[in-house]
């Protein structure tokens, strides 16, 4: 039976790929228990995104030690607790991801270790680790750049963390950043708090027009979040596997955004609507053919305006 557990994933091109055994070599976060025990599961996984965009950008982790864990001898990586390790940006989001009810409950009907030892496994003893072939061999320092929901064999739904913008972790003097506030400072902000990048939605109105702006850079709501989440599901484990109110929810969603991509295109004018025919039928042709294809159709309706 399937375990559902949460996990960080080193980058691609981290050289830990090139030396693990493992399908995918990751850091194991929370260890949840069978799939099919586990309670409320796409809210878990929304949670999972929600907290990994709120609290935890892409990050590295200093490795302490290469040594042997548990019964089944696995060779692994230990990595660093201490201060400026990596540790605490990490393990501040695993205390995050432990305040949502559903993942508590079902951390808490787990048998856990008592301690969280956060390492990546190289390999096994049937199945060991790859030889490091470079000429100072030896890995010291791990980059992470995906949180991931497991519910399968190494599969489950992968979220991207940010890039940390190193500009505001600058740390500054009180009489620094007091002239900067003087000039560019916004009313009650703090350092370290970041603002949301996502810009406000606003409507003019303009004669018998409304114009509107922004609205750009917000992210996936929840709902959207759920929906994709089943649909996953749906596709690795069977429609079977859903319930009926949760195949009721991903089929709304569906229908939803297909009714407003429809209402939008009745939106736009007969030009808009021409060139978007004109490149869903033919695919290959490029911006330029359909420009001129446009052109020709407009000249026509002048044509025939003016004869009128």
């Amino acid at each position: 039976m399937p375990n559902l557990v949460i996990v960080a994933i080193p980058e691609k091109d981290d050289y830990i790929h090139k030396i693990s055994s493992e399908k995918v070599p990751h850091v194991t976060l929370l260890f949840l228990g069978e799939v099919s025990k586990v309670k409320n599961f796409t809210e878990i996984v929304g949670f999972v995104k929600h907290a990994a965009d709120q609290s935890l950008t892409s990050f590295g982790l200093d490795v302490d030690r290469r040594d042997v864990l548990g019964a089944d001898q696995a060779d692994v990586l230990f990595f660093s607790k201490s201060k400026w390790s990596g540790f605490e940006a990490i393990n501040d989001y695993r205390s995050y991801l432990l305040k949502d009810h559903n993942i508590r409950t079902a951390y808490d009907s787990t048998e856990q270790f008592p301690e969280w030892k956060p390492h990546i496994t190289l390999g096994y003893p049937d199945t060991p680790a790859k030889p490091d072939e470079r000429d100072y061999p030896g890995i010291t320092y791990v980059r992470f750049d995906r949180v991931a929901v497991w519910f399968g064999d190494y599969e489950g739904i992968e979220f991207p963390l940010k890039t940390p913008n190193w500009d505001m972790e600058v740390a500054m003097s009180e009489s620094i950043v007091n002239n900067i506030l003087t000039h560019f400072g916004t009313k009650g902000m703090k350092w370290g708090v970041r603002r949301n990048k996502s810009s406000s939605v606003s409507v003019t109105s303009k004669g018998k027009k409304l114009k509107t702006r922004g609205g750009h850079g917000r992210p996936a709501s929840p709902d959207a979040v759920r929906a994709r989440t089943l649909g996953r599901v749906g596709k690795k484990s069977g429609l079977k596997s859903l319930s009926d109110q949760e195949l009721s929810d991903y089929s709304r969603r569906l229908n939803l955004e297909q009714q407003v991509k429809r209402l939008e295109y009745n939106e736009k004018n007969a030009a808009q609507k021409f060139v978007a025919n004109l490149l869903g039928k033919n695919g290959s042709q490029d911006v330029e053919s359909a420009a001129r294809e446009t052109r020709k159709k407009v000249g026509k309706a002048i044509v025939a305006a003016a004869a009128t």
